[in-house]
């Protein structure tokens, strides 16, 4: 929730609490918070916080309904990154950094999107535009795993998203969780080199399965 500088983290929980407690009626709630003691600028506000709140609710509720629908146990899950770009200043959220619109210099957002192996759109987040594409992993496989309630998935993204240090930090260890991805160049160089790839795999299929003590307890797929 993005929150105007002039109210304090305590007002914005209270006016968080009070959403829950007083409903949807808005005059209702600015009623309430009359009657305690809040800074000026948190009543102020109260309305655009209050549409705020009840828009991330309704998300949430929206996002549960389609994984209960589309996602379950042991399926495969689609993750990646993408951006768009601002003219305006106004947005907090909104950042320089790698533009997928070719606008370089411009502000930008980018946004999550959790998708089902056939590509139905589950879950969106949106992270500041100077985000890095695996830093935002982690918050995924949470979400997965407490929002969504699964045990077991296997999560698929390119080889900018699942890097090794996120497979080493994020994923790897994790009960349940398996995941798909590419191999860099020079790591498929390296395989190359050590004779772990050869011309002879591909003799009768045009893809095989190795192993590499490089990628322990991993399955490498080549092609």
């Amino acid at each position: 929730m993005i929150v105007d500088p002039d109210v304090d983290e305590a007002s914005t929980t209270l006016l968080g609490g009070t959403v829950v407690n007083h409903g949807k009626d808005k005059t209702e709630m600015i009623r309430y918070l009359g009657t305690l003691d809040v800074p000026d600028g948190a009543c102020r506000w109260t309305g655009k916080i209050h549409g705020r709140i009840h828009a991330r609710v309704k998300q949430d509720s929206i996002e549960r309904g389609l994984a209960v629908k589309h996602l379950a146990d042991g399926c495969v899950v689609l993750y990646d990154l993408t951006s768009t770009y601002f003219e305006r200043r106004q947005c907090p959220l909104a950042k320089r950094g790698y533009s997928r619109d070719g606008k370089r210099g411009k502000l930008q957002i980018n946004f999550g999107l959790l998708c089902t192996a056939d590509g139905c759109p589950v879950s969106v987040e949106v992270f500041k535009g100077n985000t890095g594409d695996p830093t935002t992993l982690k918050s995924q496989v949470t979400a997965l795993r407490e929002r969504f309630g699964l045990k077991r998935f296997i999560l698929v993204g390119d080889r900018g998203m699942i890097t090794n240090a996120r497979i080493r930090e994020d994923l790897r260890g994790v009960e349940g969780v398996d995941w798909i991805t590419c191999l860099r160049t020079e790591q498929i160089r390296d395989l190359v080199k050590k004779d772990a790839i050869q011309a002879r795999l591909f003799d009768e299929l045009n893809f095989a399965e190795i192993e590499s003590p490089d990628f322990p307890g991993e399955r490498l797929i080549v092609c």
